[in-house]
């Protein structure tokens, strides 16, 4: 089948796309490297607990920042849908679900951080645990946290294996970029594989997420600055087309 024209629509869907993409990468870099990160220590609940009391609005922030993450990922959900949906409506459709399963995932894995942060400032009305009790419950709900984002990346792998093969038979950008995101997918998968089976190797393989990041980030500012107009897609045999 030949794609011979892009609509205005498809246009416009790319473009948001591309800043709500952006905004997913520069809120989840901050919110996790930056600002948890410098409170968090492995493998010391106590040392933990301190920061987070220390800094609880800059912890509490790192949880809002992650909401408006999952909100820039629903808008780019439904861009993508709208922008891949002339090539496979039903795989354009697949993908879009996906991102939302792992949204609501995230979603709902934010509550272990709350959690942690509500038991740690509560911690002087309690009088049930010890403080090293409170400090290692509070730990755990960290580290839950830690697993369930992993396991909310498993959908997530397989939306972005789905929209890089879309893009490659497309032509919508550059074809390097489509298999930069297809190799992301990959990565996300085997790194929350690890991460479930054997989270020895999870520091190991964490340079491995400079793919995700340099995939992502290229697709993200193609889109913004180049969209899809100025690359009108050449013959595909991708069967399924929306109507």
């Amino acid at each position: 089948m030949t794609f011979n024209s892009i609509s205005a629509t498809q246009e416009s869907a790319a473009k948001i796309a591309g800043f709500a993409y952006l905004i997913i990468i520069v809120a989840g870099i901050v919110a996790e490297f930056v600002m948890r990160s410098s409170l968090i220590v492995a493998d010391d609940a106590t040392a933990t607990v301190n920061n987070i009391l220390a800094s609880d609005m800059l912890f509490r922030s790192s949880i809002v920042l992650d909401l408006v993450m999952i909100g820039a990922d629903m808008v780019v959900a439904v861009a993508l849908y709208v922008l891949l949906r002339p090539i496979n409506r039903h795989l354009a459709l697949l993908a879009a679900l996906f991102r939302v399963v792992m949204d609501s995932i995230l979603g709902v894995n934010l509550l272990n951080l709350l959690a942690a942060v509500t038991l740690v400032e509560n911690n002087s009305d309690t009088s049930v645990f010890a403080s090293e009790q409170i400090n290692a419950l509070a730990m755990s709900f960290i580290d839950a946290h830690a697993l369930g984002y992993s396991v909310g990346l498993v959908p997530f792998a397989f939306a972005t294996l789905i929209v890089g093969y879309l893009l490659y038979t497309s032509n919508y950008v550059p074809r390097p970029v489509a298999v930069m995101l297809a190799l992301a997918g990959l990565t996300y998968l085997t790194g929350s594989a690890i991460h479930i089976l054997a989270p020895d190797l999870n520091e190991t393989f964490s340079v491995a997420y400079v793919v995700p990041l340099v995939a992502e980030s290229s697709f993200a500012l193609w889109l913004v600055f180049r969209g899809v107009g100025a690359r009108r897609p050449q013959a595909s045999h991708v069967p399924a087309v929306a109507s």
